[in-house]
């Protein structure tokens, strides 16, 4: 199926995306969820940009404030009018406010966290329409219809039209089953292996396999290397695995680092507040040092998986392993990623499929 991105349609949606701006700025806003997200990215982020919010909304908080911004219970919508209201939550806020008796308040539709403010030069998004030659030759990568639909629909979502991905989406994260077989999960390369959740469902899929054929490498900098560690030397099975308590980058260097839960991740923002450094190493210099020939690699690292594709191009050129590349931390990596590694080797096949009930857990698998 040929597709090609009307340059029309995407004004006329970016232009409503600008409308929504200027009454967000124009009438005042308030934030819907205190906790850590609001506290440590989202309000840091809204001020260096010059937003700042009238108050913070919070069903369940025991505080009066929050980082200096009075919290009410979410009555106050009933006594105010034309608020935007941006949800800090990404499910329960939404559906708690859909509820409510508040129709003289715009509610956003989608979470804020769906825009993954830290990663973005703009919150709300694409800051201005993408070349449309960069939106065309991406889509024509893909190599069958349902990616070149959850492709639009991404970057409809990214331009401010609201999107349903309930029927774009399937349960089956980094093992979907209708690419399966044409996945080579043998020697598995996992960066971003956080507590060992990927290498149980991994080794469930390979565990039939002879052990002189199977290997894992894992990649996970944060706090969580210990529980990774502890998940890999937990299975009583021989064959070679490796936990590294490393960052997976474009070069091997040392890197500011913040601890975060599951969005731990290299600083690269200066709205980052970074609690540690961590040592990085490239793929590239990794598989030649250890002669690691890879035949799967998986990234899902918080935005920072250019730079690490950037640092793994001869390995891509020397064994095409197949690649697991999450693509929804940063707006443009949709449309930047899967360009890149068509530079790196044309010889691969392009496929996105969409894991998550909002915008979120978007992968692209190279085969």
């Amino acid at each position: 199926m040929k597709l090609k991105i009307d340059e029309s349609m995407m004004k006329i949606i970016s232009l409503s995306n600008k409308i929504e701006k200027s009454t967000f700025i124009k009438n005042g806003f308030a934030i819907f969820g205190a906790g850590e997200y609001t506290r440590v990215y989202l309000l840091p982020t809204l001020e260096s940009k010059g937003y700042i919010p009238e108050f913070i909304i919070d069903t369940y908080s025991t505080e009066d404030s929050v980082n200096g911004y009075k919290v009410y219970r979410p009555d106050i919508l009933k006594r105010v009018s034309n608020k935007f209201i941006l949800l800090s939550g990404q499910y329960y806020a939404s559906m708690y406010l859909n509820n409510m008796d508040c129709d003289n308040t715009f509610i956003s539709q989608r979470a804020i966290s769906d825009f993954f403010v830290p990663y973005f030069e703009d919150f709300f998004s694409f800051s201005a329409i993408p070349d449309i030659n960069d939106l065309n030759n991406a889509i024509s990568i893909f190599d069958d219809s349902l990616s070149k639909k959850i492709f639009l629909k991404k970057i409809f979502y990214y331009l401010g039209k609201e999107i349903d991905f309930n029927d774009v989406c399937e349960d089956d994260l980094y093992f979907p089953v209708n690419l399966m077989n044409m996945i080579d999960y043998k020697v598995f390369v996992d960066c971003g292996a956080y507590i060992g959740d990927t290498f149980e469902i991994w080794l469930d899929h390979v565990k039939k396999m002879n052990n002189d054929e199977i290997e894992y490498y894992g990649f996970e900098p944060s706090n969580f290397h210990a529980d990774l560690q502890k998940t890999i030397d937990s299975v009583d099975m021989d064959f070679k695995r490796v936990a590294r308590k490393l960052a997976v980058g474009d070069q091997r260097k040392k890197s500011l680092f913040i601890n975060s839960g599951e969005m731990s991740r290299v600083f690269y923002d200066h709205v980052d507040k970074h609690d540690s450094e961590v040592d990085v190493t490239t793929l590239d210099d990794f598989c030649a040092e250890y002669a690691v020939c890879p035949t799967c690699i998986k990234m899902d690292i918080e935005g920072y998986e250019l730079n690490a594709i950037i640092g793994s191009q001869e390995v891509m050129k020397r064994y095409k392993p197949s690649l697991i590349i999450t693509v929804y931390h940063k707006a443009n990596d949709i449309i930047e990623i899967p360009l890149k590694i068509k530079e790196i080797n044309p010889d691969y096949k392009f496929f996105l499929r969409h894991h998550g009930r909002n915008v979120a857990e978007t992968v692209l698998y190279c085969v």
